[in-house]
């Protein structure tokens, strides 16, 4: 069981992260593999029974960890803060029991370093994307959408360096687009609207720019004669 709960957690990242259809719906319903495997364990005699039931459900919190990362849910970090805690005290018993050769505990090794990965990320969906796409690239294969969500992103971080470049980047595009004036009237009229929140996005940038200059450089800061 949990082999398959690997096979499509996996599988619905790829498909997430591709925007193919069915990503969501595998996302939502993995973490019900991992409760139907804390049941069969229940049933089943073991010694170790409570280190693997503790396991499962470490690693069901983390399963909703990851859904709630890739959904963009709130209260991620609250339940990743507590499933990850949680998973490194099972790996640590599991160690104490000389249990972590096993494959249940290889795969909650593993699934402790993505979910950890996926803590610090901001959106993990873009940000995992873009870690084989370069967005600032000459000629990036990314849309030029999925571009200015990126520059959200890090307008949103405070990098906003970065998300002017990748801005700048997509009215340029844009407006190149716009200018071969060879797709149907509905698809200028999206190439048109894009561009008029590019250069919306673009204001707010230069904004929030002038704004923490001014408050790096105050304008009073010279003592006067």
């Amino acid at each position: 069981m949990l082999i398959a709960y690997t096979i499509i957690i996996i599988i619905a990242i790829i498909f997430k992260m591709s925007h193919f259809p069915g990503g969501n719906i595998l996302l939502v319903y993995s973490p019900f593999l991992i409760l139907a495997n804390i049941i069969r364990i229940s049933i089943v005699k073991n010694d170790k029974k409570f280190v693997y039931v503790l396991s499962s459900i470490a690693m069901l919190f983390v399963s909703f960890f990851i859904t709630f990362k890739f959904l963009s849910w709130p209260g991620a970090t609250f339940i990743g803060t507590f499933g990850i805690s949680f998973l490194l005290v099972v790996i640590l018993l599991a160690v104490r029991y000389k249990l972590i050769k096993r494959f249940r505990f290889l795969l909650l090794s593993t699934l402790l370093i993505f979910a950890s990965f996926n803590y610090v990320l901001k959106n993990s969906t873009f940000k995992m994307f873009y870690i084989t796409e370069d967005p600032f690239s000459e000629n990036p294969r990314i849309q030029h959408w999925k571009i200015q969500a990126i520059a959200f992103d890090f307008y949103n971080e405070g990098a906003l360096d970065k998300a002017k470049t990748l801005t700048q980047k997509n009215i340029k595009h844009l407006n190149e687009l716009i200018g071969q004036n060879s797709d149907h009237d509905f698809i200028m009229d999206i190439h048109q609207r894009n561009l008029q929140i590019a250069k919306s996005d673009l204001k707010k940038i230069e904004t929030r720019t002038w704004d923490r200059l001014n408050r790096l450089y105050p304008e009073d800061r010279f003592i006067e004669q």
